[in-house]
């Protein structure tokens, strides 16, 4: 499906079974029930954890960092969230990348039901899923919006001098 979508090659993964590490201690997951367990476990925990608290008297290098600058005025960012008139909202689109996604007609029902998808790396997949990266598909109208919202950051932080080099 991702060939055909994408008309580029691709290398079919197949989770049929899970092979894991657990220090040091081998498993080999074949019963079908295991093999959703761990396959959502791992890419639950891929990123690591993600809401513990910082210590930044630890890393006093970034503790100035996080503190509030007092030389940036907090309204520059009013604009930010602005409404967008329908003719800018056209030009952000016009300016997207042409055949990175498929419109809504194109994905597969299949592809409709998940967001994430998990690619071999460019070395066997022996079963292990740390061999495997993912991708997510958004749609499209996300895509724009983010981009949109991307450029207008952009432009504030360099209009008003926001990111200074050290």
């Amino acid at each position: 499906m991702i060939k055909s979508v994408l008309n580029r090659p691709h290398t079919t993964l197949s989770i049929d079974k899970v092979y894991k590490n657990d220090n040091n201690e081998y498993t080999l997951y074949t019963e079908d029930a295991e093999v959703k367990e761990q396959t959502n476990l791992h890419f639950q925990m891929i990123a690591g954890t993600i809401n513990y608290e910082k210590n930044l008297s630890q890393h006093s290098e970034w503790r100035d960092q996080y503190q509030p600058k007092h030389d940036i005025q907090h309204t520059i960012y009013n604009d930010l969230m602005k409404y967008l008139m329908l003719d800018k909202w056209i030009d952000n689109v016009k300016s997207l990348s042409n055949n990175k996604a498929a419109d809504l007609n194109d994905i597969p029902d299949e592809w409709k039901k998940a967001t994430i998808y998990p690619i071999p790396k460019p070395k066997p997949f022996f079963a292990n899923l740390t061999n495997t990266r993912l991708t997510t598909l958004l749609k499209t109208p996300r895509k724009a919006f983010i981009s949109l919202l991307n450029r207008r950051l952009s432009q504030i932080l360099k209009n008003n001098n926001v990111l200074k080099g050290n």
